[in-house]
């Protein structure tokens, strides 16, 4: 409740009435190790809680993708105890700022029911150990986010209910800048791929293995072909070869269709998709050889 100078009540936050004992409002705190990062730094997260809770932390960078990076697939146990404080990753595992340049923002939300959460943020595998956040967790997340509404029945004064009377609840948000790195390590004995498209965030995988969710730039790779493939709920898995050359950027703009026959696919057994093959070369440009198999509807007509 927030009284002004003149003792005129502005708001009143109505919470659960507690069960005896002394009760105690669930505050959770996050913090990093460094205010700033080079894109390829590692980076440390901290977080405490106030009292035993189950922790959720997402990470949304500078284009605006929002992915959670706890609990995940290396670490799955997100109970966390009160007064204790926990560091990630650990050492299954490392956290790498990838960038691209600006701010970051990390999130941690708190509760003491995680019924709720289970659906959508614990759906992680060995194939996309941490996943972008989807419109139902963000709804899922909404609910936890509750304006107060001026009530004209108590003059006007500002009512805040909690939705789930039954979880306590606490969020912080903090920010990091994130820089371009010094030099690029990778410059001369590998490439770089950069991947621009229509739709994100979109689960990128190459040679088979999880590299996070794009579209971005993909550094590091060794000179040769390489196989990438995008997926995106609701589109037609992108997949292409890509020739990456020593010292040089590789652009890969990708158009992902939507999925609108994946019904009658599943019934008939029929399969489509998009296999590319790109390749650069010395004067920068991307030649695709693509072979396109398309799948036919037959309709009966009576």
């Amino acid at each position: 409740m927030v009284v002004t100078p003149n003792h005129r009540t502005e708001s009143i936050v109505v919470t659960p009435p507690h069960r005896g004992g002394h009760y105690s409002r669930l505050d959770a705190d996050i913090w990093t190790d460094r205010s700033t990062y080079r894109i390829g730094d590692t980076i440390d997260v901290n977080f405490r809680v106030n009292r035993d809770a189950f922790v959720y932390i997402f990470n949304t960078d500078a284009r605006g993708v929002t992915t959670q990076i706890f609990p995940n697939f290396y670490d799955q146990d997100n109970r966390a105890r009160a007064n204790r404080t926990y560091t990630l990753p650990d050492r299954n595992y490392d956290l790498r700022v990838v960038g691209p340049s600006g701010t970051e923002s990390l999130e941690i939300y708190a509760v003491t029911d995680r019924d709720s959460f289970r659906r959508d943020f614990h759906r992680f595998s060995a194939r996309e150990p941490f996943r972008a956040l989807t419109p139902s967790g963000e709804r899922t997340l909404n609910q936890l986010r509750v304006e107060p509404t001026p009530d004209p029945r108590r003059g006007n004064r500002m009512i805040v209910v909690d939705p789930r009377p039954d979880c306590d609840w606490d969020s912080e948000t903090i920010t990091f800048n994130v820089r371009a790195p010094h030099h690029r390590p990778w410059a001369i004995s590998t490439g770089e791929l950069i991947i621009d498209c229509n739709v994100g965030p979109v689960t990128v995988y190459i040679d088979g293995v999880y590299r996070g969710n794009g579209p971005g730039a993909y550094g590091g790779l060794t000179p040769g072909y390489h196989d990438i493939e995008l997926v995106s709920p609701g589109h037609r898995t992108y997949r292409a070869r890509v020739n990456i050359r020593p010292g040089q950027e590789t652009r890969l703009a990708v158009n992902l269709r939507r999925d609108w026959d994946d019904d009658w696919r599943s019934h008939r057994g029929s399969s489509g998709g998009f296999y590319g093959h790109v390749n650069r070369d010395r004067r920068g440009h991307v030649d695709i050889n693509a072979g396109i198999l398309i799948s036919r509807l037959l309709r009966c007509i009576d």
